[in-house]
């Protein structure tokens, strides 16, 4: 599996329902209004087995409708003409590349039309899909190829404590990580079983670091290193996290990190005695910068924004140097 996306299989679940729901609609039915009955869910599968070949998908996945509740959702959403259309769009827009589009300020109004959805009854269909159905023993066997004691997020755990896996968000280590929703499932459901919109992340991040306000146009984390597009700076006793002026993107970093809240990390005591310790050896002439910043630069300091905090630190203090200098000579 890999590390940075949970198993790309998880897509054919999403896949398979919504097909059902668009191929089948007119098959779904219902004696007894918005409470289907177990006969009505028997009859739906034999109507389906009938139009579709018994090797085809879609015939293989009837046999996954084993509860009378399944069914009740999926009848629920086949109904809603709202949920069929925004599946159907879904679809067509994974299919294009929509998703890769998230930081263009050009679709931001059309991915939002497209992903975002306050309708309960799909919301509660792709929570059942995530939380519960690719759970099932049954599913489980059927698309990944797990026995009943593993689960997918137990084997990523294993995968994830690999050495040499980070958080893309914070860059620590990944001892306990967790599937995380980039967009989240709260606001855009039929993402929640989406295979690059749950990314890998340590437990730290996914509890409290990413926020829950989302905001688009926004970066993928892996569609660039933003920590080559911000910088850390020290300012009136507290630590800010810029975007660097004239940046490509500059606004989808923007909403970046507000959601991915990487200065909560550094805006702290810690930080801010290393800056006026760098700052106090610099007025000292007991540092050159020089050699200061190819120190950091080959240190062994693993986390990429500690390092990089360190860095612009350094740049900071190089820009007084070069105003002191200036003006010494007048």
């Amino acid at each position: 599996m890999k590390a940075r996306y949970i198993d790309k299989r998880i897509d054919k679940v999403w896949y398979d329902v919504f097909m059902i729901l668009e191929r089948h609609q007119d098959d779904f039915i219902s004696s007894n209004g918005d409470l289907p009955t177990n006969e009505d869910r028997k009859k739906f599968i034999e109507d389906v087995q009938k139009k579709s070949e018994s090797y085809s998908r879609m015939y293989k996945f009837t046999y996954l409708i084993t509860t009378k509740n399944f069914y009740t959702m999926l009848y629920i959403v086949s109904k809603n003409e709202k949920s069929i259309s925004k599946i159907r769009l879904f679809y067509d827009s994974i299919k294009n590349g929509m998703f890769n589009k998230l930081s263009s300020e050009k679709y931001t109004n059309s991915l939002n039309f497209l992903y975002y959805s306050k309708d309960p009854d799909l919301k509660k269909l792709c929570n059942y899909l995530y939380e519960e159905f690719i759970n099932r023993k049954d599913v489980k066997k059927y698309y990944f190829g797990l026995n009943q004691d593993q689960s997918i997020k137990t084997e990523l755990k294993i995968q994830s404590n690999r050495k040499g896996w980070r958080c893309p968000y914070c860059d620590g280590k990944m001892v306990n990580g967790d599937p995380d929703h980039f967009l989240p499932k709260s606001q855009f459901p039929l993402l929640a079983l989406y295979s690059e919109n749950i990314i890998f992340c340590c437990k730290n991040c996914n509890m409290g670091l990413k926020s829950e306000d989302f905001i688009l146009p926004i970066v993928l984390p892996y569609e660039i290193d933003v920590i080559g597009y911000v910088q850390f700076k020290y300012i009136n006793g507290s630590i800010v996290l810029e975007v660097i002026p004239d940046t490509k993107l500059q606004v989808p970093i923007k909403n970046y990190l507000k959601v991915i809240k990487i200065i909560e990390l550094y805006n702290n005591e810690r930080y801010y005695e290393i800056f006026i310790d760098f700052q106090r050896k610099l007025f000292q002439s007991k540092m050159d910068l020089d050699k200061m910043k190819d120190f950091y630069k080959f240190s062994n300091i693993e986390n990429k924004w500690d390092l990089k905090i360190r860095e612009d630190f350094i740049c900071q203090l190089y820009n007084y140097k070069d105003i002191i200098t200036k003006y010494s000579t007048f």
